[in-house]
């Protein structure tokens, strides 16, 4: 009997050394667990792999053999590299809102061109054609205000041609009648009004080389008197032999 109890003793001794050692399997360890002969953490590297216009970052250990050169950088690096990036996005900022002020200025003056080629005859003074003297003298003195005088010009830029000489002649036929330019030569001569001292003459000249920047005074002015020498033809008088 006191075998058996012996034995029955051991065995339960046995169990519970079983017992503890799966509960506590580090402990039963010998000599400790420690890591010891593992090797440390190697320190992480960004690697950038350019793909067009595209980066592809990757992690990768300090012990893989990817050359520095094809996009291997430390964390140190690619603090430089952001700050690079971000420099070049301030200078690109830069650039795009000096860009939002020259189309916001555009944009401005094309609204101004626009309303005034939107004037009705009620907010311009200027009627056109003009058909008598009194209303080209008067015209005359309204182009002194240099709002006027502009919009004025801008006007005849609309007319346009196809040719320097051609333009000038649809100008004036939009300025003035055929009865109003028989009144008209270029220098003024016999009984007749000067056209080249007025301002009308300015604003043609202008608005023609709006179109033809090549274009002279010497041509313009020829291109007048013929035009302002064949009025009274078109008006039905004589023809010019």
């Amino acid at each position: 009997m006191e075998i058996n109890s012996v034995t029955a003793a051991g065995h339960r001794e046995e169990d519970e050394l079983e017992c503890e050692d799966y509960l506590n399997p580090m402990e039963s360890l010998t000599p400790p667990f420690t890591n010891e002969g593992f090797p440390e953490a190697e320190p992480e590297i960004l690697q950038i792999k350019v793909e067009g216009d595209k980066l592809d970052y990757k992690d990768y250990r300090e012990s893989a053999s990817v050359p520095v050169t094809n996009g291997g950088v430390t964390n140190r690096q690619m603090m430089h590299f952001l700050s690079q990036v971000l420099v070049e996005i301030k200078e690109v900022k830069n650039a795009v809102l000096a860009l939002r002020q020259e189309v916001g200025e555009l944009r401005s003056n094309l609204g101004e061109q626009n309303r005034n080629q939107s004037d009705t005859p009620s907010q311009f003074p200027i009627r056109l054609p003009l058909d008598s003297k009194e209303d080209f003298f008067k015209a005359e003195n309204a182009l002194r205000n240099e709002v006027i005088y502009r919009r004025m010009v801008s006007r005849l830029t609309l007319v346009g041609g196809d040719n320097p000489d051609g333009t000038v002649r649809r100008m004036l036929k939009a300025v003035m009648t055929n009865r109003l330019a028989c009144s008209f030569n270029w220098a003024g001569k016999g009984a007749k009004q000067s056209f080249k001292e007025t301002r009308f003459q300015n604003c043609l000249f202008e608005a023609l080389l709006h179109h033809f920047k090549e274009s002279t005074l010497h041509s313009f002015s020829d291109a007048v008197k013929k035009w302002l020498r064949y009025a009274p033809e078109r008006e039905g008088g004589a023809k010019r032999k």
